[in-house]
């Protein structure tokens, strides 16, 4: 349990850290073990229960809606941001998805990435038998769930 922070983008309330560890293939394409749990883990705490990600830790889906999250602190962070690192020295493509609300297309596998919550089976890995799927019980959930009926 840690306490509550007064920096902008830090847990501002008391809160509980809940961290779930796996491991993947080299080939960020390889779909993982229990890969729809996961995903389907991963979208029930932040977009039904509005789990705040770890900004060292999260894929790229954990910070979908992440703003909203914040509120006014999400955009003190950023004047703050704008003023000390005026040049963007210290932007990347993925903060500044992050910070500025820039989406990145979607392609084949950018769900396996954590860069993308799969709305076709091509955001997956058909090849290798997954498939975009609904969640088994949070059913909003869209994940790649492996089907050897459609290999």
């Amino acid at each position: 349990m840690g306490m509550g922070s007064k920096a902008y983008l830090g847990q501002t309330e008391d809160s509980v850290v809940i961290d779930f560890n796996y491991y993947r293939a080299d080939d960020a394409l390889t779909p993982r073990l229990i890969q729809d749990v996961m995903e389907e883990m991963e979208q029930m705490a932040f977009v039904k229960y509005g789990a705040k990600p770890h900004w060292g830790k999260n894929r790229k889906v954990g910070f979908f809606g992440v703003k909203q999250k914040y509120g006014p602190n999400f955009d003190k962070f950023l004047e703050v941001k704008n003023k000390l690192d005026p040049k963007m020295m210290f932007s990347s493509e993925w903060s500044d998805e992050i910070l500025f609300g820039r989406e990145s297309s979607k392609y084949d596998g950018c769900a396996l990435e954590g860069n993308c919550v799969c709305s076709e089976d091509r955001h997956c890995s058909p090849s290798k038998g997954y498939f975009c799927r609904q969640g088994l019980v949070y059913t909003q959930a869209r994940v790649c769930r492996f089907s050897s009926a459609q290999v």
